[in-house]
């Protein structure tokens, strides 16, 4: 195996066809590949067809190795950037960067920023992207060292936190953008939560990225040992870690769903109440075998604990509204004079109708406090109706 072979297998670069290749060095591109690993990244020719790409780009793109080769790049985008790729062609700059969305075969939009490096003696180009934070006004860096990652975690964790605490803006929505933030931080991964229901049924609560007809596929499965990793995570309350769905009997059942949709790897963790019960579970995907490292795995078990975190909230929210609302239509059916004390701000609040009803007051701010409303009862009556509050 020459200098350049053993280059090629460290980089997992796919194959290249030889015909369509311009005539170059290539000792010299695989070089050059180095330094953009493990970003996506690309050799293209003027006319912008993929020669090359690392396996960071199959991952993202969700094509397969085969697939990849000699499709054109800016095919795969949302935007095309015809113009701005002339304008570089007959430039004489020697670098150029532009934003335009990936579409993977998925028909997933994954916002990326590109830098093309031009290579007047090789004839070729040679691109690279990061993705970008677009809604939480960040982007991922493509140096990034170990404190800058754990930077973008946290960064995305504030975000999650501000959105959270926003009027009208649904849980939904919050781990959905969860989701999609993690996934910008590890290119290629789809993320999912799911839900475990009181008949032990498993139903997607947030998949942004995941094929819909696969969602349909799995929603409903009863979470039981040796039904896929988020089955199984859900019955024992363990970590499944599943590195090839291939090959792994976990997935023995689940394995021609997932094969259909081309996935290869998932990890998951469950999510737990803060009683201890199992909520759901938290899990990532990939279309290639992959092994999660400890970091990942630790920051997997934070971002289960927040997924808990949001939906046991909005769980209490939602009972608190039904509660409320019970309790208005009760204070609407009977008319009767339903008030609520605060015994730290010594405030009461009672329903407008049963108000209105006994005081002919539709202002409830006008006796607030307890002793503006014990001072309209009769004289004969308040200190009897006194000492009965006080007990």
């Amino acid at each position: 195996m020459n200098s350049f072979d053993s280059m090629e297998h460290r980089l997992q670069i796919t194959g290249v066809r030889e015909h369509e290749m311009p005539s170059n060095n290539l000792s010299s591109i695989g070089k050059k590949v180095l330094q953009f690993v493990p970003y996506p990244f690309l050799v293209l020719s003027t006319g912008g067809i993929i020669h090359l790409c690392n396996d960071e780009f199959i991952s993202l793109s969700g094509y397969g190795a085969e697939e990849i080769q000699g499709l054109n790049l800016f095919d795969l985008l949302k935007t095309k950037p015809d113009k701005i790729w002339q304008e570089f062609i007959d430039s004489n700059d020697a670098i150029k960067q532009f934003s335009a969305s990936l579409i993977t075969k998925a028909r997933g939009c994954i916002a990326m920023q590109w830098t093309i490096n031009r290579d007047d003696t090789e004839k070729v180009f040679f691109c690279s992207g990061r993705t970008v934070f677009t809604s939480l006004a960040w982007i991922e860096d493509s140096s990034l060292t170990p404190e800058a990652t754990t930077e973008n975690h946290l960064l995305l964790e504030q975000a999650i936190f501000e959105m959270n605490m926003k009027r009208h803006v649904t849980t939904g929505e919050v781990t959905d953008r969860l989701l999609t933030g993690i996934e910008r931080l590890y290119p290629g991964a789809a993320c999912s939560i799911l839900k475990l229901h009181p008949d032990n049924s498993l139903h997607a609560y947030s998949a942004p990225s995941l094929p819909k007809e696969y969602i349909e596929q799995i929603n409903g499965t009863i979470a039981a040992a040796g039904i896929g990793s988020c089955g199984t995570a859900a019955v024992t309350g363990k970590a499944v870690i599943v590195s090839n769905i291939d090959e792994d009997p976990v997935w023995q059942t689940a394995r021609p769903v997932a094969a259909r949709f081309g996935l290869k790897a998932c990890w998951s963790v469950p999510i737990h109440r803060s009683n201890g019960r199992v909520l759901g579970t938290f899990a990532i995907y990939y279309r290639m075998p992959k092994t999660p490292t400890a970091t990942m795995l630790r920051h997997m078990q934070r971002w289960a604990h927040l997924s808990g975190i949001l939906i046991e909230n909005n769980e209490m929210v939602d009972d608190l509204r039904l509660l409320n609302e019970r309790h208005n239509l009760a204070a609407k059916a009977t008319h009767d004079m339903l008030w609520d004390w605060d015994l730290e701000t010594n405030i009461i609040f009672r329903h407008q109708d049963g108000l209105r009803a006994i005081y002919g007051h539709s202002n409830n701010d006008a006796i607030r406090k307890v002793s503006d409303w014990t001072g309209r009862i009769h004289p004969n009556d308040r200190a009897r109706v006194l000492r009965q509050i006080e007990r």
